[in-house]
């Protein structure tokens, strides 16, 4: 009776850790060509190991694959620096914590906290991947000169933007930030960026008011999500002279009903742009 109620136990054991340890959420990652669209690699790019790592080896493995435009996530450190993470939640936990999926219950969120610049970039990651800081996105963009980064700042946007006009005036004009209000403008402009997106997913506005401002400012894209905006409503903003990009579009029969609609440009994780004719 002993010898099968500790066999019970090891088996209870074993299953537990098997939950705790196996990796809570993965993408099968589906990578397929698109032509005809802008492409910009969301959170880096997705790897086969997930999404959302903004890992140096996820813009690397974008650059391979010939994006002209990568978004990264940026979060402030516990010491007020900047470095490419998504948040110090669910993507901390996700990519950074050895157990992963913590149950609901517990909200393992409520410990997770902000480390310092310098503790984070030493900390290791899910599947040996490198995190980055803002110095070390900078050094990144000065070996693939042909990039774009578009930003995405979630706290404290405009003091993150002023932080990287500071530290890199010789590269500001390969950012593009990402505006979440429409009053953001002419201080974003005044920083000295050269593109500007708005991207709309924390607003209200509809299309209309997309249309207008569009019409009275200079943007490289207004950004919403996909299926937010009706046809008519994207064909409203491009009459502007605007494009309309969505997010996140990880399949190419999506894709192609998107384009239909008028969506001209992708946030994607797996699609990736298809080379040209002649290419190697």
């Amino acid at each position: 009776m002993q010898r099968r109620e500790t066999l019970l136990l090891l088996l209870i054991g074993l299953g537990l850790a098997a939950y705790l340890f196996w990796p809570s959420s993965r993408q099968t990652a589906d990578y397929a060509p698109l032509t005809g669209m802008s492409l910009i690699a969301h959170a880096g790019g997705g790897l086969a190991a997930g999404t959302y790592s903004n890992a140096q080896e996820a813009l690397d493995q974008s650059a391979e694959h010939g994006f002209a435009y990568i978004e990264v996530d940026l979060h402030w450190t516990g010491d007020g620096d900047l470095v490419l993470i998504h948040d110090w939640q669910t993507t901390h936990v996700d990519w950074f914590l050895p157990i992963q999926r913590w149950p609901d219950w517990l909200d393992i969120s409520r410990w997770t906290r902000a480390p310092t610049a310098e503790a984070f970039t030493r900390r290791n990651m899910r599947g040996g991947l490198t995190p980055m800081s803002l110095p070390d996105l900078l050094a990144w963009m000065q070996e693939h000169p042909d990039i774009r980064i578009v930003t995405d700042l979630k706290e404290r946007h405009l003091e993150g933007l002023e932080t990287i006009s500071e530290q890199a005036p010789s590269l500001l004009h390969r950012f593009i930030p990402q505006i979440y209000a429409t009053s953001d403008y002419p201080e974003v402009r005044g920083l000295g960026y050269d593109d500007i997106i708005l991207t709309a997913y924390r607003t209200d506005l509809t299309g209309e008011d997309l249309a207008r401002f569009a019409g009275s400012h200079d943007l490289l894209a207004v950004t919403v999500p996909a299926g937010r905006l009706s046809p008519a409503e994207i064909q409203q903003i491009r009459e502007t002279g605007t494009p309309v990009w969505a997010h996140t579009v990880n399949s190419t029969s999506a894709a192609e009903a998107l384009r239909q609609a008028g969506i001209s440009g992708l946030y994607t994780d797996y699609l990736y742009p298809e080379p040209a004719a002649g290419t190697p």
